[in-house]
């Protein structure tokens, strides 16, 4: 059976949304999805890390985070 994947790509500069984190991971854990952190170190890196995760066949790729720009 196929396990669900699921890459969280992170932009880690408001660092209220990272301590949420531990919290969105157990839920998709309990939900038994296998979870990836990608972090986003420049502008436009978001764009890329969530192309490649979607190449490498993650069921759902997700932004989280920002500082609002």
């Amino acid at each position: 059976m196929h396990q669900q994947r699921v890459c969280l790509v992170i932009n880690p500069r408001d660092g209220q949304n990272l301590a949420k984190l531990t919290g969105i991971m157990t839920v998709f854990a309990a939900a038994g999805w296998h979870t990836d952190i990608c972090l986003k170190e420049y502008g436009g890196h978001t764009m890329e890390l969530a192309t490649e995760a979607a190449r490498k066949g993650y069921d759902i790729v997700i932004g989280y985070g920002g500082d609002g720009h």
